[in-house]
């Protein structure tokens, strides 16, 4: 389900119910920049393979030093880059880079403001229903944070103005970190998902993953009041870029797995004959795209077919 703005879960439903968009898989490996949006293979989220093909990484990496010191003291760790792992909509990263916090009586409950508008913060895949959705985020001050509410270091939730909406009716976002109590027999579906934990050529249990790397998941559910039309979901933030700009152990190659591109016939004509040849599917070749300017009135006029409505 969608992350955070509002009436996207609404939006990527109708899409979902109705058949209007289609979810599309993009499998060229090039590099654009349409101002004020950068599509990109979802291999170049990683530094060193932006460097080593000499274009601009189309992520900002959260590190200690761009976010508050706060935040280690309260024992929360969001360095690095966030994979929304089985999001069932076409939202695929998030940075939590230059957060800012407030506390309560110097400790929790602390709210993290996350400038998650902002370019290089927020990947959608390019196809349809990710390409709306990035329209939709240009209705959105990009200077404007989201609130995260944590009542201590393992348990929070994200503000949200849904919780009104007729027919959506949410309940709440919150955020759990996921724990080593998390197995097929024991703990809250809604606390971790032990079906989306170890990766399959992980060599042991989610348990395992999670004494290993213990900050590196937390589950993110959405829930819905009672005669909302929408239904529970859950999905598993992992962290595939570390904070020092390193690819994860595990799940950077898990989430390249994810982003493999579709293997494709190409063929041409020789001597009146049609000749086919098969493209395999490589790992981090699928299309996504990403803000690359804060430029509020920018993303406006490009969300609306560029036409130059809000007079930039």
């Amino acid at each position: 389900m969608c992350f955070f703005f509002g009436m996207m879960i609404t939006l990527c439903s109708l899409a979902s119910a109705h058949g209007n968009l289609r979810r599309t898989s993009a499998t060229s490996s090039s590099y654009r920049v349409e101002d004020p949006v950068v599509y990109y293979p979802a291999k170049y989220v990683l530094p060193a393979n932006a460097a080593e093909a000499g274009v601009q990484p189309p992520m900002e990496v959260a590190t200690t030093e761009n976010m508050d010191p706060e935040l280690k003291r309260l024992g929360i760790d969001f360095a690095g880059i966030w994979w929304m792992s089985d999001n069932p909509v076409p939202e695929e990263l998030v940075s939590f880079a230059n957060t800012k916090v407030k506390l309560t009586n110097g400790g929790f409950p602390a709210t993290l403001m996350v400038p998650n508008g902002r370019k290089g913060m927020w990947s959608w895949l390019t196809s349809s229903v990710g390409t709306m959705l990035r329209k939709y985020y240009a209705t959105s001050d990009p200077s404007s944070p989201t609130d995260f509410v944590f009542e201590g270091s393992t348990k929070g939730k994200i503000s949200t103005g849904l919780t009104g909406v007729p027919l959506v009716w949410v309940d709440s976002f919150p955020f759990y970190k996921y724990t080593q109590d998390c197995d097929e027999t024991s703990g809250s579906k809604d606390n971790c998902d032990p079906t989306d934990c170890a990766p399959k050529d992980y060599d042991g249990t989610c348990a395992d993953l999670i004494e290993q790397y213990p900050d590196d998941m937390w589950s993110r559910p959405t829930k819905f009041q009672s005669g909302s039309i929408f239904s529970n979901t859950t999905y598993t933030l992992k962290r595939i870029v570390m904070g020092d700009g390193t690819p994860h152990p595990v799940f950077w190659n898990e989430f390249m797995e994810h982003m493999k591109s579709e293997e494709r016939q190409e063929c041409h004509w020789s001597w009146f004959q049609r000749v086919c040849k098969t493209i395999p599917a490589i790992a981090g070749e699928k299309q996504m795209q990403s803000y690359m300017s804060d430029d509020w009135c920018a993303r406006r006029n490009a969300a609306i077919w560029g036409l130059g409505f809000f007079g930039c």
